[in-house]
């Protein structure tokens, strides 16, 4: 399941899916309740990537979803504090 839901991450590595969307998608749920499934594997899918030398290449997308990173995290506070191109990029 870790390589879907790597592989669902980077066919649209700028958009944040929502846990929801994964459980679909990935998993197969139909019906949604409350599960930590998703959290689950981006811990342990960060864990393996961390030790392959790709840390933090996963975000949280805070109560959405995930997103992967081209780049390191940068803590939320700074990450306002950085100013982008006009397409979103730091500048």
């Amino acid at each position: 399941m870790e390589f879907e839901f790597l592989s669902r991450l980077a066919s649209e590595p700028t958009r944040v899916y929502t846990k929801q969307e994964l459980l679909r998608e990935v998993w197969g749920f139909k019906a949604i309740g409350n599960t930590r499934t998703v959290d689950a594997h981006a811990c342990r899918l960060r864990k393996k990537l961390a030790r392959a030398g790709a840390p933090q290449l996963i975000a949280n997308g805070r109560g959405v979803g995930y997103r992967l990173l081209a780049g390191p995290v940068v803590p939320e506070p700074e990450a306002a504090a950085i100013p982008l191109s006009r397409h979103g990029r730091a500048a």
